[in-house]
């Protein structure tokens, strides 16, 4: 388990990297780095060519913010994605009132965005995922 961690945690940052590798200023959801409108990351990989375990996260998450936003899944684009392990159970995002379980929880950051609107998932596994709504911004 722990090869496989340390690969998607590779993968993550190397993302990270080429995305800030393309000149732009500012980090990630600012205009340079932000949506493509063509469904790829600003690295400009193809959301599908991704390493079969990261696009096994991307996927459901693009399907779901496309449903949201009220686009086709090809206008969603792939901002980021980090590999994150968060203090407690409310994956970084806690809502006032409700409890959350006290362990660490391996996971990733994954922001997506289209038509000017970026949505910050926390994804936990392929499929378990919740969004972050209070980092959810419109430039």
């Amino acid at each position: 388990m722990a090869p496989m961690r340390v690969v998607l945690t590779v993968l993550g940052l190397a993302a990270l990297v080429v995305g800030c590798a393309d000149g732009s200023s500012g980090g990630t959801g600012s205009p340079a780095a932000g949506p493509t409108g063509s469904g790829t990351p600003a690295s400009g990989t193809p959301v599908g060519s991704l390493d079969p375990a990261v696009d096994a996260l991307v996927q459901p998450v693009i399907s779901d913010a496309a449903a949201r936003l009220g686009v086709e899944p090809s206008a969603v684009a792939l901002i980021s994605i980090e590999a994150v392990t968060w203090n407690d159970g409310s994956l970084g995002c806690p809502k006032p009132g409700e409890m959350y379980t006290q362990a660490l929880v391996d996971g990733h950051r994954i922001v997506v965005g289209a038509g000017g609107t970026t949505l910050d998932y926390r994804v936990t596994g392929p499929g378990a995922f919740r969004v972050c709504e209070t980092a959810a911004t419109e430039p």
